[in-house]
């Protein structure tokens, strides 16, 4: 039978969804009503002041929100903070009233400072209420319709501005609308226990997560890379407008509605790596959104037309969008639980970091290196090409991944047999009948969570898989030790060792027609090892 998320996670996305569509829409009223207020020619200052006010209550506060997200129920804080966000946008529509700048960037700080606290539990919830077989499809949906509320908030707040005369406390009314329909969707959440985890509110604390997410690479890599994305993201959004206006020659309003062609390619990249994933947090999607992330970057600098331009940003955006997705994944499946909410609050505030050092690089290009807008997208291009290069030396499984979900998850069906015993199980010994060919290799692959090691199997004419060969049960016990899964043909000795505390479990293949693969896995059962005897 199938798996299915649950109605708890449709109502969590819906709420999420309207949070971002609210953070958009009411950002783009107060920018427009500070521009009314000083005049269009201040819009230099007027814009970069409105999103310092945005971003500094995500630096301050996410460590803390994460924190408090490991102490309270996670419900708790997404129905809070939804409540408080009712308030925020009705003191919003006095602050419109008022026509005074000030009452705007405090309402500016509030609205930030609210989705400060909302994020930790946004994304700390997942694994409370989806199975770990699904992360991947929920982060994909989740990153889809943030990126929906993105486009539909930048179609919406022209229209009302529009609608409304430029009476933006009447505009307001509307976000005051969405805040509650998002409260509503909040409270359909089911209910999740507290961690009751006793973390202290200190910077020695924090400091002690980041050692924590440092000691397991893959898990330091995810944050790392998730950092990168959201600098690299920020400084194409900061770049496109510049891009539009001097490269492109368009106008202040067309250059903005660039920005929706990123936002659709990011929404279909990360539902199509959701497909693509299945039941596994897929690696294997790095190595390529990664190279064309980096290639479609660069491509900027060859586009002098509105025509080429919009595939170029959409299949910017679609990398990015499978890149993100097994990443976010992977620091939920990874973190442990009572320690999710703090790591996500400081990969969280990382990611701050990166979407402010976006700025810094602009300037850096612009100021320093005289380089317009297209040679900057060049650069970029080039420094995430030069790291996607590096990756793929320094986690060659991800290639290995790679080449297993293109050669069976894109051209095949697999059905797995008794999957719940594959999926439940820590660092398995897989045994199969037989010495498995290359190809049965990567099959093995393409279904397992942590990528299995293969004992003693002959694949030296694939100098990628030989890279996942062990030669001695004491390294056999070592890869089980790190919770890989370790593969051997029955009869070849290794079941002779005690491997006690791992599940043993026998793999069969068999080929249904052209197109299906089917994966029988049943508890081995013919050594007394196999029991940690």
């Amino acid at each position: 039978m199938k798996e299915r998320l649950s109605a708890s996670f449709y109502y969590h996305n819906a709420t999420q969804f309207f949070g971002a569509l609210n953070d958009n829409i009411f950002k783009l009223f107060i920018i427009f009503s500070l521009l009314s207020f000083y005049g269009q020619e201040y819009a230099g200052t007027v814009i970069p002041v409105a999103n310092a006010i945005f971003v500094i209550p995500f630096l301050l506060f996410t460590p803390f929100a994460g924190i408090l997200a490991d102490k309270i129920s996670k419900r708790t804080i997404i129905v809070w903070t939804k409540y408080l966000e009712i308030f925020v946008m009705a003191f919003g529509i006095l602050a419109f009233w008022a026509n005074r700048p000030f009452g705007m960037y405090i309402v500016l700080f509030m609205m930030s400072l609210q989705s400060a606290f909302f994020g930790p539990a946004k994304y700390g919830i997942i694994p409370e209420i989806v199975h770990n077989s699904l992360l991947s499809r929920a982060n994909s949906l989740l990153v889809t319709f943030t990126f929906l509320a993105i486009i539909f908030g930048s179609a919406f707040s022209p229209l009302l501005s529009y609608m409304t005369g430029r009476n933006y406390s009447v505009a307001a009314l509307f976000c005051v609308g969405i805040a509650i329909a998002g409260t509503l969707t909040s409270l359909r959440i089911n209910k999740t226990p507290a961690p009751h985890h006793t973390s202290s509110l200190t910077i020695a604390d924090i400091t002690r997560t980041f050692k924590d997410i440092g000691s397991d690479k893959y898990l330091f890599f995810s944050v790392a890379a998730t950092v990168f994305f959201y600098m690299l993201g920020a400084y194409i959004q900061l770049n496109l407008l510049d891009f539009g206006l001097n490269i492109l020659s368009l106008s202040r309003e067309q250059s903005s509605y660039l920005y929706l062609f990123a936002a659709f390619g990011i929404g279909f990249g990360s539902f199509a790596a959701g497909r693509l994933s299945g039941h596994v947090i897929e690696f294997g999607l790095i190595p390529i959104s990664s190279l064309l992330l980096a290639v479609s970057t660069m491509l900027f600098v060859l586009t002098g037309s509105i025509y080429t331009v919009m595939p170029t940003i959409f299949i910017a955006g679609m990398s990015a969008g499978v890149f993100v997705v097994p990443l976010q994944s992977f620091i939920q499946y990874k973190s442990p639980h009572d320690e999710l909410g703090k790591i996500l609050a400081v990969s969280g505030f990382m990611n701050w970091v990166g979407i402010l050092s976006a700025s810094g690089i602009m300037a850096l290009f612009n100021i320093a290196f005289r380089l317009n807008p297209a040679q900057g997208f060049l650069a970029m291009g080039s420094l995430t090409l030069i790291l996607a290069i590096i990756i793929l030396f320094v986690f060659p499984t991800f290639i290995i991944r790679s080449k297993a979900m293109i050669m069976y998850r894109m051209r095949y069906s697999i059905e797995l047999k008794n999957e719940t015993l594959l999926r439940q199980a820590e660092a398995p010994v897989l045994v199969t009948e037989n010495p498995l060919s290359c190809k049965d290799s990567l099959l093995i692959v393409n279904i397992m969570q942590n990528t299995p090691f293969f004992y003693h199997e002959q694949h030296q004419r694939d100098k990628w898989l030989s890279k996942l060969r062990v030669d001695s049960p004491d390294a056999v016990h070592e890869t089980l030790r790190q919770g890989n899964p370790v593969c051997v043909t029955q009869g070849n000795g290794l079941l002779k060792y005690p491997v006690k505390g791992h599940p043993v479990i026998a793999i069969r293949i068999e080929r249904a027609g052209h197109r299906k693969i089917i994966v029988a896995c049943e508890e081995y059962k013919d050594t007394p090892h196999a029991k940690g005897n």
